[in-house]
């Protein structure tokens, strides 16, 4: 039996307007922004909107981002900013949309707060 194709996940980080920071998984990162903005989201975004998409790293498949997901969250708040400045400044060296990076794999996470 072939083996079935794997469905592509992406680890996103997320601006809240309280300046903090909230890391995720999704098959479609823009459509999980529009949750996460219209309060149907994780429980951490609600009332912290609008929150703005930072980050984007695709992964090959759910376990992968989970993966991922989990390493990001142990990164201090200044290294996550350092991957967001890396990644806008990648977008802006000549992609007109943003586009989600190549990375190493996936990552769990639910929320996040930071000072």
């Amino acid at each position: 039996m072939p083996e079935e194709e794997k469905t592509p996940y992406y680890v996103y980080m997320l601006r809240c307007s309280d300046d903090t920071l909230y890391t995720g998984i999704a098959k479609d990162p823009y459509q999980r922004l529009e949750e996460h903005n219209s309060g149907k989201g994780a429980k951490y975004t609600r009332g912290r909107g609008p929150c703005e998409l930072m980050y984007l790293e695709r992964c090959p498949d759910k376990g992968e981002a989970l993966s991922r997901e989990y390493r990001l969250k142990q990164k201090r708040r200044e290294e996550k900013l350092g991957l967001i400045r890396a990644y806008a400044e990648q977008q802006d060296a000549g992609e007109e949309e943003r586009r989600p990076i190549a990375g190493p794999a996936a990552g769990p996470a639910e929320a996040e707060e930071e000072a």
